[in-house]
């Protein structure tokens, strides 16, 4: 953690952001790219008072929707082409068929939900624009989705950063609580997966 704290300390002036926004950019494009870690250290050094608020989250909400709508565009450009060869390489096919499934059965919602689908963010925008969903409804949906999404990861962030200390201190009560939080993050993508695969 210390390590990590040197390096956003290193970067100068806005670095600290744009490399927020980039990273939550980038795990939408590539799926793999743990983007959601960044934006918990981002509200951790909020909370622990090295970084302002306003532009954490302003940073990593833009940066999740420009990656969503990067691959909107993608699809709905260039349509099941995109998906010929080494694209499968990062988004499953078996993912992509279930999100189209969603699509007929729950429509828009899926678009709301997006965020609470780690594994399926990149398959459900890159199929929003393959089926050609209406444009301003993907970017507002989408974008209350990434509001939504990054509060939740920013105060659970912020409540760590500033309760960092005793977190420490108390380790054990520290654990079972990350470890309660962590709970109650996947009893909530669980229950809302399950709610839209019935």
């Amino acid at each position: 953690m210390e390590g990590l704290q040197d390096f956003f300390r290193s970067l100068e002036g806005w670095g600290a952001y744009l490399f927020l926004f980039l990273s939550s950019m980038v795990e939408n494009l590539f799926p793999p790219f743990p983007g959601d870690t960044f934006v918990i250290l981002g509200a951790f050094l909020v909370g622990r008072g090295q970084l302002g608020f306003f532009p954490a989250y302003v940073s990593t909400t833009l940066g999740s929707l420009a990656g969503f709508m990067t691959l909107y565009l993608v699809g709905r450009k260039l349509g099941k082409r995109f998906l010929e060869g080494r694209a499968w390489r990062f988004f499953s096919q078996e993912h992509f068929n279930r999100v189209l499934r969603w699509f007929d059965r729950y429509g828009n919602t899926v678009i709301a939900l997006n965020r609470f689908f780690s594994g399926f963010r990149g398959v459900v925008s890159l199929g929003a624009g393959i089926v050609r969903m209406d444009m301003k409804i993907v970017l507002s949906l989408g974008f209350l989705s990434c509001l939504i999404w990054n509060s939740i990861l920013m105060g659970v962030g912020i409540w760590i950063g500033e309760n960092w200390i005793m977190i420490v201190r108390n380790y054990q009560l520290g654990v079972l609580c990350l470890l309660f939080l962590l709970l109650i993050f996947l009893w909530i993508k669980t229950a809302i997966k399950k709610k839209i695969e019935k």
